[in-house]
């Protein structure tokens, strides 16, 4: 099991992987060669792959490091209390927006293929309840109907102008 310097340096390393993959639609489904990285970036994906031994494609392993990343760096900003559950969801959201769309796009990716891989998640199993499977489940179903809208009008899911009077910034971070 690596540490997290060593699992954020994989993350580092990696980016490149996870912004090439969320900029490719989800109504699309990918190709090594869509990704259009270099050869330098495609070694470093197969050799995380390889450390971490992750069983799956790249594809795969980008979605599944994007998650990883993020619900380690919420569940990390959720202590435990009270108000663990909203804590967590606010966290993960709000950090889901500085990270951007290629992070969404890659967790939405993953969520849709195969949910477990977000709700067995290590880190997630913390602090799981029905409660937050329900509320994040249904976040990440609003944010992919958001991009979806948001490929309807030619633009990007941050650019979003309005949404029903707010901006998508609002949505993210709203209350949970």
């Amino acid at each position: 099991m690596l540490d997290k310097q060593q699992f954020g340096k994989i993350v580092v390393s990696n980016t490149n992987l996870i912004i090439s993959l969320g900029g490719i639609s989800l109504s699309v489904n990918p190709t090594i060669d869509m990704l259009g990285l270099s050869n330098t970036d495609t070694s470093a994906g197969y050799r995380a792959m390889k450390r971490l031994e992750f069983k799956g494609n790249l594809i795969e392993f980008a979605c599944w490091l994007a998650v990883n990343h993020l619900t380690v760096v919420a569940v990390n900003n959720s202590p435990e209390g009270e108000k663990r559950t909203e804590r967590f969801l606010m966290s993960f959201k709000t950090r889901l927006y500085l990270m951007g769309q290629e992070y969404a796009r890659c967790i939405m990716r993953i969520f849709f293929a195969n949910p477990d891989i977000i709700f067995e998640n290590e880190a997630y199993q913390q602090l799981k309840t029905e409660e937050c499977d329900l509320k994040l489940y249904s976040f990440l179903c609003e944010l992919r109907f958001d991009d979806y809208r948001a490929e309807k009008l030619g633009k990007r899911l941050w650019d979003l102008d309005k949404y029903y009077g707010k901006s998508i910034r609002d949505i993210v971070l709203s209350d949970t």
